[in-house]
């Protein structure tokens, strides 16, 4: 059992006007994954040249006080979609 708010993320590999579709449906993955196993919180999809980077960057910005940084997904949305 969680609890509090996550924030969930994960990276897409490539350009951001290339990938933005995919980012989008990235997205809907984790909303609904966070919906079916009733998990209040936040997810954001970023979009980066190396996966490296986009981690970095997360978790760099991420920080919102007390809040949860859990990276859920992250590499099953690259390998499986």
């Amino acid at each position: 059992m969680i609890l509090g708010l996550v924030m969930v993320y994960s990276v897409v590999n490539g350009d951001f006007l290339v990938n933005f579709a995919e980012s989008q449906a990235a997205e809907n993955v984790l909303k609904r994954a966070l919906k079916d196993h009733q998990i209040k919180g936040f997810s954001n999809v970023l979009i980066a040249q190396k996966v490296e980077e986009g981690l970095s960057a997360l978790i760099q910005t991420a920080g919102l006080g007390g809040l949860r940084f859990f990276l859920f997904y992250v590499f099953n949305l690259l390998l499986y979609s």
